[in-house]
């Protein structure tokens, strides 16, 4: 925390420095007149102003393509910071700034780049796996059919539509699984999700044959799901793979690809 000589407003981030004593500023309008007039202080001021910048925007990243060009942005900054501190920075005050300011760069692009190494800066969904065959395989196939309407009948009454993960319908004959999901679901106790896993574990309660072998939990599940930054589709969060070429964690589809 740094409190303005001028203003005596406090604040956070890069302070505006002075070359006569150790006061510090919170923006241009507060330096004293005659200030950006010395060597190399104008310079000094627009680099601490972009830097600034590029910190409030390194926090407000959600794709690598924003990742990409504020890192861009970042190298050009610290490449005119090196360009104008390449002589001796103690020659001039707001020269030797620079260089600092070049450091300071110098670390941010570290951070800008490396910024979805962070497992919690992905978008996560909850989802709900079902495994038809897991019913198919130990009891008639019309039990998972019978699932299945249940959860339909349950998605008609209140009138919403998941999205449907590793296969093309939500069909118990065709498909031997399903994973169901929804980008627009809450996440609470009211969620599309936890819904249908709550009436799918009743009904499983309510159906299954004593003697059975199955657990619910083999059937129903809940899973949780990540956005992949390389393609935009969710999968299972256990599956994704670091991919070197794009700096990020990316889905098994994604993991070697190569950036052209």
């Amino acid at each position: 925390m740094h409190e303005c000589a001028t203003c005596q407003k406090t604040f956070t981030g890069e302070p505006f420095q002075f070359h006569l004593d150790q006061s510090v500023f919170c923006s241009v309008e507060c330096y004293p007149e005659g200030v950006l007039d010395e060597p190399y202080a104008f310079t000094y001021a627009e680099m601490v102003e972009l830097y600034r910048q590029c910190v409030v925007d390194a926090a407000y990243m959600e794709t690598v393509e924003q990742r990409d060009d504020l890192a861009n942005d970042v190298d050009l900054y610290m490449q005119q910071c090196l360009s104008e501190a390449w002589m001796d920075p103690d020659a001039f005050f707001y020269n030797g700034l620079i260089a600092r300011m070049h450091d300071l760069f110098s670390h941010l692009y570290d951070e800008v780049y490396n910024y979805f190494l962070d497992p919690e800066r992905y978008v996560y969904y909850e989802g709900l796996y079902i495994y038809w065959d897991e019913l198919k395989d130990n009891c008639e196939d019309k039990l998972a059919v019978r699932l299945e309407s249940q959860l339909k009948e349950v998605l008609a009454e209140i009138g919403c539509s998941p999205d449907i993960l590793y296969c093309k319908e939500f069909d118990a004959r065709k498909e031997d699984s399903i994973i169901l999901f929804s980008r627009e679901d809450d996440q609470d106790e009211n969620s599309l999700v936890k819904i249908l896993h709550d009436e799918g574990v009743a009904f499983l309660k309510g159906e299954l044959p004593k003697d059975t072998p199955i657990e619910i939990d083999d059937v129903v599940s809940y899973m949780k799901l990540c956005e992949c930054l390389v393609c935009g589709f969710p999968e299972p969060y256990e599956d994704f793979g670091f991919n070197e070429s794009y700096n990020v964690f990316a889905c098994s589809v994604c993991d070697n690809l190569v950036r052209k």
